[in-house]
């Protein structure tokens, strides 16, 4: 499989997923009116590597200043996949960072965490200096 990349726009964040390395980057902004036709693809493209991913150390960083309601759906839907993963014996590492002075950023990973019952995968919140 080839690596899994998009640039951040003023309205989308970056996405970039190393396979190889079994790394999950996203970064940015989520403002899109369409989240749907943004997520999808990664959302394929992360379920595409989880099918194949056995017993693998797998890394998941996000940081995001906003999410949309689209956007956070499609989080929802990304952190199910990860747990489902994690249940079948793959270690998953979910990193929720969020800048220090940004309490909106840190309330949507613990929005994401309430929001699925999660049993194999916790979000591992970490605050940044300015």
């Amino acid at each position: 499989m080839r690596a899994f990349h998009r640039k951040a726009t003023s309205q989308t964040p970056a996405v970039d997923f190393d396979y190889e390395a079994h790394e999950l980057r996203i970064s940015g902004e989520s403002w899109l009116e369409d989240a749907t036709k943004f997520w999808v693809p990664v959302l394929n493209s992360v379920r595409e590597y989880l099918d194949g991913a056995i017993n693998e150390n797998i890394k998941v960083d996000v940081q995001l200043s906003y999410l949309n309601t689209g956007s956070f759906k499609a989080m929802i839907q990304l952190y199910r996949r990860l747990d489902e993963a994690a249940k079948k014996g793959n270690a998953v590492a979910f990193s929720w960072r969020y800048r220090k002075d940004d309490e909106m950023a840190r309330g949507y990973g613990e929005d994401l965490e309430a929001s699925v019952q999660a049993t194999a995968l916790q979000i591992t919140f970490k605050e940044e200096a300015l």
